[in-house]
Formats: structure tokens, sequence, C-alpha cells
């Protein structure tokens, strides 16, 4: 929760690594929180800081082994909190129900028995099409 100990905590860990606060952003689902740039912890290795230069040029630079681990420890941080979980998760069902077509595939999948497994095909058509969809969503392929 923003401007709790557990925040400020967050922050502390963030600046001591050389990361920027604004890797914390405001939680879509609930404005009370803020959550991590990131999609999940194993993206974390392939993060990058971009530094502007005085002359404008951007650089990109990997993050260091002690900033990938507090990254990590921060997403620790609420890791534990399952009625955080059950929360975000039934803010994010109410949103997704807000959009008709997802509201046919929720409801067709509510109502499929049957069980299959995305191939890696299917992995990279719902993540483009996702991307298509909100250009903030990354093209990550597993």
């Amino acid at each position: 929760m923003k401007d709790s100990e557990r925040h400020r905590h967050a922050i502390d860990l963030l600046a001591t690594a050389g990361i920027p606060e604004s890797a914390l952003i405001e939680h879509e689902l609930n404005s009370d929180f803020v959550r991590l740039m990131v999609i999940d912890e194993a993206s974390i290795d392939t993060l990058q800081l971009n530094k502007q230069l005085e002359n404008g040029t951007m650089l990109s630079i990997p993050l260091n082994d002690n900033q990938k681990d507090t990254l990590k420890r921060v997403m620790a941080l609420y890791e534990g909190e399952m009625s955080l979980k059950e929360d975000f998760k039934n803010r994010f069902i109410s949103k997704a129900r807000e959009f008709p077509n997802l509201m046919k595939v929720m409801d067709w999948w509510d109502a499929n028995t049957t069980f299959f497994e995305l191939t890696i095909v299917g992995k990279i058509l719902a993540n483009a099409n996702a991307n298509k969809c909100d250009a903030r969503i990354p093209i990550v392929v597993n």
C-alpha cells in the first residue's frame, strides 16, 4: 500500500541499489497500491536501466546482480499476502468482464470441461494479439 512501512522499505531498497523510484508504478487495479514494472520474477533478469546523457544520448545499462536481487526482494515483500492476491484477482476478473469479447471468452472457458495445453505458437499469437490491443504489454515468449 502506498505510504506504508513496506512501501517506504521498498523505496529504500531501490535507492540503495541505484534503481529509480519510478520502477514502482501505480497499480492499474487499485490506485492505493504500487507495483514493479515487471511481468514476473523471471523477467527481472533481462531488465535494463535507461540513462540519458547530457548530449541527449540514451544508454541502456543491464542490471547488475545486486540490482536484480533487490528487485526480487521488493517483489517478495508482498508475495505471502494471500488476501491481496485474492482481492487483485477479483478486481481483474471484474475489469475483464467490462469487455464484451473477454466476457465471451470467460463464459466459454467456464463452460469448457476439456483441458488443453498451449503450444509455443499459441503463446506467441496470444502475446502478439495482446500487444496489438495495448502496446504497453511487452512482447515476451517463454
